[in-house]
């Protein structure tokens, strides 16, 4: 019998030919291998999985013919679009928060020194748009300030270094000065002592002298703060001092005080050689002021102050209130203070409270009566505001 061998079919021109091809011929190859010896068989299992592993190989290069190839080609035809090459897109900033606008507080001018004698004043050049800005009120100096004694004087002679120092002027008003001897400064004011100064020192010692005074520690004016402030005493008064500056070198007033204030003057321009209260000045000298007005900012309540004058600021006129209200107790008042404000400040009428029968308990004649009293009436210092409890 002649025996037919097996021979691998030919290629297909086709990728579906190809993997059928390609597995006849592995079947081929297995069938051969079952003719041998007996142990060959035993590789079947490592033949299957190497059949696997081609046709999974054949399937991906059908895949490439079908997919991948045709779509190269159509991208390579002639004015077809080329794609471009994929760039990472560079992720935008985050949006910067916006920063909180600064206040532009104005900064104090700082005078400029005066030149040498001799010595030309140096050009400032013209301030630009930013440097336009305005500035606030520079203070008050003390131009109309009158020299007194015990005052400290800083004198300083610009062509002279040496001449200049600090003095004390003594009780009687004079002072010792290099070359010049004795010199009058009580009851002089800056200016004035400046000019006498330079006309002593011309005769004789230098031609155009050049020198400033100023004073370093106020001795000789003095006034006083009593009353309802943190700090009382005795303060000098610096400058064109007035009644808002010595409140506040007193540390303000209490809690307790009233909304008004005494400045006493000394009858006469006297000197006066301690506080002087209300009572022991005449009508006359007592310059009353509204705080709260002061406070808010009225200038006609800005005193000016004088040489030994006392600030009074006297406590409060205070009623009292009792009964049916959230917080009894004593409270301070001003004039026109109404029972309907009084209760507002005890922190008003609880549930239980009658509104319809308030009673004032009040001071007539140095006898107690009681006043029958509504929510418009007027109250008095010292009264005593009794809340009843409701009948039902």
């Amino acid at each position: 019998m002649g025996s037919s061998r097996l021979r691998p079919p030919a290629a297909l021109p086709d990728a579906h030919a190809r993997t059928r091809n390609l597995t006849q011929f592995v079947t081929f190859l297995v069938l051969k291998g079952s003719r041998g010896a007996g142990s060959r068989r035993r590789h079947i299992g490592r033949l299957v999985i190497l059949v696997l592993s081609l046709l999974t190989y054949v399937a991906v290069g059908a895949w490439s013919e079908l997919a991948i190839e045709p779509l190269q080609a159509k991208l390579q035809q002639p004015g077809a679009p080329q794609p471009e090459p994929s760039q990472p897109t560079p992720s935008a900033p985050p949006p910067a928060e916006p920063s909180p606008p600064q206040p532009s507080w104005p900064q104090p001018s700082q005078p400029a020194p005066s030149p040498l004698p001799g010595q030309a004043e140096p050009s400032q050049p013209a301030p630009g748009p930013a440097q336009q800005a305005v500035v606030g009120p520079t203070p008050s100096l003390p131009v109309g300030y009158t020299i007194g004694a015990s005052d400290v004087l800083a004198i300083t002679v610009w062509d002279q270094a040496d001449l200049g120092g600090r003095f004390v002027v003594d009780g009687d008003g004079t002072f010792m000065f290099p070359y010049i001897g004795r010199v009058k400064a009580g009851g002089l004011r800056l200016q004035e002592l400046e000019t006498e100064l330079k006309r002593r020192l011309k005769e004789g010692y230098f031609k155009d002298p050049q020198l400033t005074v100023v004073v370093e520690q106020y001795q000789s004016q003095r006034l006083y703060i009593v009353g309802e402030v943190r700090n009382p005493g005795t303060y000098p008064l610096t400058g064109n001092m007035t009644l808002i500056e010595a409140v506040a070198r007193a540390g303000s007033t209490l809690p307790t005080a009233s909304y008004e204030a005494l400045v006493v003057r000394n009858p006469n321009g006297k000197k006066a050689e301690g506080p002087v209260l209300p009572d022991e000045a005449g009508g006359g000298n007592v310059v009353r002021v509204n705080l709260k007005a002061l406070q808010s900012g009225a200038p006609d309540e800005n005193v000016q102050l004088r040489n030994g004058d006392t600030i009074f600021v006297p406590r409060a006129e205070t009623v009292y209130v009792f009964g049916q209200v959230n917080s009894p107790g004593s409270y301070a008042i001003t004039q026109g203070t109404t029972v309907l404000q009084a209760l507002s400040l005890a922190g008003g009428v609880t549930d239980r409270g009658a509104t319809g029968r308030i009673k004032i308990m009040r001071i007539v004649d140095g006898e107690e009566a009681e006043v029958s009293a509504e929510l418009t009436d007027a109250v008095q210092a010292g009264d005593t505001i009794i809340v009843p409890e409701r009948f039902f």
